[in-house]
């Protein structure tokens, strides 16, 4: 009954200020072209130029979105598979049964990846920054075995939390970037549904794998394995802007 009441009052508060708030939002007019960053000037980030814009039927007939895909599906399901299992994963691992605090922690440290990413990708590029968090997020799911007393459970859930938040970040800022802003809201709502393949990848993995094992180890390396992979598969994917291909597909 507690639950329902929390729901409730949480759901009159969401739509109260949410309206609200949506009522300031506008569309920037047509033909509006954001300033340039400060701090892109001295920095190694690809340039502003024009791009050209696609909507969801162009995006689609592009490998680099099957890429940006595949990449949000596996990364996205390590951060979810942690967000699922954390106060089961510390009650196992570390004897820790105060684990529901780590899931604040890691909602802290997701609000902190996303910021961070954001910055970080203005200065070195998207997929540089997208390269190194998939790279955190494979070593940190190598050690999450090992991390068998609460600092090192508070360690892991601080990583898990930067990068999973990061990728929120990166993916639209990269779906602008390759395909444009005219159609950002439908483009990006079609690579968002690998989010959503995110969600049985991990968490189900992880279940089936304690109840088969016993423990989490495997679900761990899996994880890892599949980290490896979208870490592959960023070191071939390029801004489809900078090739004549984007602007046939169009």
């Amino acid at each position: 009954m507690v639950f329902l009441e929390l729901f409730l009052i949480l759901g009159i508060f969401i739509l109260i200020v949410g309206t609200g708030i949506a009522q300031l939002i506008k569309n920037p007019p047509e033909g509006y072209i954001p300033e340039e960053p400060k701090n892109m000037k001295n920095s190694n980030a690809p340039k502003s130029k024009p791009v050209a814009d696609f909507d969801w039927k162009g995006i689609i007939k592009t490998k680099e979105f099957y890429f940006l895909w595949i990449m949000f599906a596996l990364s996205s399901s390590a951060g979810l598979m942690i967000i699922g299992n954390l106060a089961a994963i510390s009650l196992e691992q570390a004897s820790w049964d105060k684990g529901f605090f780590l899931v604040g922690l890691l909602a802290i440290f997701n609000a902190l990846g996303r910021i961070g990413a954001g910055l970080l990708s203005d200065k070195i590029g998207r997929i540089r920054t997208l390269t190194l968090v998939l790279a955190i997020q494979g070593i940190n799911m190598l050690l999450f075995a090992s991390y068998v007393n609460p600092i090192g459970i508070t360690i892991g859930t601080m990583l898990a939390g930067i990068g999973y938040g990061s990728l929120l970040s990166l993916f639209p800022s990269l779906t602008a970037d390759f395909y444009g802003v005219k159609n950002f809201g439908g483009n990006y709502g079609v690579l968002y549904t690998a989010w959503g393949i995110s969600g049985t990848i991990g968490p189900i993995m992880a279940a089936v794998i304690v109840d088969s094992t016993g423990s989490y180890n495997l679900a761990y390396l899996i994880s890892a394995g599949l980290l490896i992979f979208a870490i592959g598969i960023s070191l071939i994917t390029k801004n489809p802007q900078d090739s004549k291909r984007l602007n046939q597909a169009a």
